[in-house]
């Protein structure tokens, strides 16, 4: 085994290795890096060299989730000021018929939340429903397809899969990679207001 000041200088390529695939969340690396090393020094603590488990292998999920989590915290702020942004719109709208007729859309258009449907259940929506109808559109068409049809019509994916010809979890992974597109469309349209 070895000692506790040497875990740092020891696992650096393990801390590196991990952070290089968090690359394209636009975090900064070396801040990754400050995470991963005090999620290393954690789970130095907790680690049991009893059970018979190499230090790395023990080591990888703490600084793994680690790194994760701070991703996560990094991109709220921009949810949130994009949701602030929408919401002062919104407000300069005083009615439903106001609005659809200011976007040019029917009534029932007007209102689009849109809902991720992972292991997170988060909602990563957009109020401004202009936004969010031109990065829909901005999207391929059996992509929006599918992401309207489970969203707003909350047909379920085996329905959607059935009706379109493919296995449920092709539209599964159709719809991600959909949620995933309109995320940054509406992530790159926040930071522009």
């Amino acid at each position: 085994m070895f000692e506790r000041d040497e875990v740092v200088t020891k696992f650096k390529d393990l801390v590196f290795f991990i952070a290089k695939k968090f690359r394209s969340r636009n975090v900064d690396l070396e801040d990754l890096a400050q995470e991963g090393y005090a999620a290393l020094m954690a789970s130095y603590d907790r680690y049991d060299p009893s059970f018979g488990t190499k230090f790395i292998t023990f080591a990888y999920p703490w600084v793994y989730s680690a790194m994760q989590t701070y991703c996560e915290s990094q991109a709220e702020p921009v949810a949130i000021a994009h949701r602030a942004a929408c919401q002062a719109q919104i407000a300069a709208r005083t009615t439903p018929d106001a609005s659809a007729s200011h976007l040019g859309v029917p009534l029932i258009e007007t209102s689009l939340t849109v809902v991720q449907r992972d292991q997170t259940d988060q909602v990563i929506a957009a109020i401004d429903h202009r936004c969010v109808w031109e990065a829909l559109e901005s999207l391929p068409a059996r992509d929006r397809d599918i992401l309207l049809k489970h969203v707003v019509e909350e047909h379920t994916l085996q329905a959607i899969a059935t009706d379109m010809g493919f296995s449920r979890e092709y539209a599964r992974q159709i719809l991600v990679r959909a949620l995933g597109k309109l995320r940054r469309k509406l992530a790159t349209k926040a930071s522009a207001i």
